[in-house]
């Protein structure tokens, strides 16, 4: 009997204990299953955004990469890098339209400057993007070999060796950084240092197309008008070409038939006379 009462107190005690800490923890129960809900609501969420910005990325790349194959390669990176906004291709399709404008101005320097001067300016705006949004270490360092090359062909040496110094320095072992490294030292040269101011104060001017040849659709060709006149090269008169007519007053050319080959009446060299000693005979 004893042993029964204890028990049954037992289970009261474990029963008082219980409903202490459900009413205890009733209050947090609500709160704890919507955090759960949250949590795996923002997984979803977090999965599907990343999702998502791998296929925007891969888009991007693909566009990137058929940029280069279009004829106007400038204007299909620039879309990409207008449309495509934050992913790594449309940092690198800028990248690519800085290049193509530094390429035209360093031509653009032998002929005009005031239109350089021009493409100088885009592809400084673009690469000084590039240095300010680029996460890559190696778009960093092309953007900088890029502003390198910029100053560069401003025939600003001093300007440029500082580029190039962060390149080589940044890209020691790898390829760009020992370009970088060379054209320190020759941005370190007097004789390149030189070479730079005197070209910076020439002023060359665009050759005055004369309107002469060139293909249909395609610009005038700069050739000379004060050429001599074209010599005369056509056949003597005196000579004689007529050929043999046939009676009915064709023209007729008659060719050897094999039958009258010329024939060869020298007579033939007579056989050596006398005896002629045997061969000797091989040794066994």
């Amino acid at each position: 009997m004893k042993s029964e009462k204890r028990h049954e107190l037992q289970k009261n005690e474990l029963a008082d204990w219980l409903g202490n800490r459900v009413e205890t923890y009733s209050e947090y129960f609500w709160p704890v299953v919507g955090g759960i809900v949250v949590a795996f609501v923002a997984a979803i969420g977090i999965a599907w955004y990343v999702g998502t910005q791998d296929a925007k990325a891969a888009t991007a790349w693909n566009a990137y990469f058929q940029a280069y194959g279009e004829r106007d390669r400038e204007a299909e990176l620039k879309k990409v890098a207008e449309t495509d906004v934050g992913t790594p291709a449309a940092m690198w399709a800028l990248q690519g339209v800085a290049d193509l404008s530094l390429a035209k101005a360093s031509n653009l320097m032998f002929t005009d400057r005031a239109e350089a001067s021009k493409h100088l300016k885009d592809a400084e705006d673009n690469y000084n993007a590039v240095l300010k949004e680029a996460r890559d270490p190696f778009l960093l360092a092309r953007a900088q070999y890029g502003m390198a090359r910029l100053q560069e062909t401003q025939c600003k040496p001093a300007e440029a060796l500082k580029y190039y110094e962060l390149v080589a320095k940044s890209q020691k072992d790898k390829a760009l950084g020992k370009a970088a490294a060379q054209d320190v030292k020759r941005m370190s040269d007097p004789q390149t240092i030189a070479f730079l101011e005197w070209f910076a104060a020439q002023s060359p001017k665009r050759p005055v197309p004369t309107g002469h040849g060139g293909m249909p659709g395609m610009p005038p060709l700069n050739v000379p008008t004060d050429l001599p006149e074209r010599p005369d090269i056509s056949l003597p008169g005196n000579l004689n070409l007529d050929l043999p007519q046939s009676p009915t007053g064709e023209t007729k050319l008659e060719f050897p038939k094999p039958d009258d080959a010329p024939k060869n009446d020298a007579p033939k060299a007579d056989a050596p006379k006398g005896d002629v000693p045997p061969a000797p005979e091989p040794k066994k």
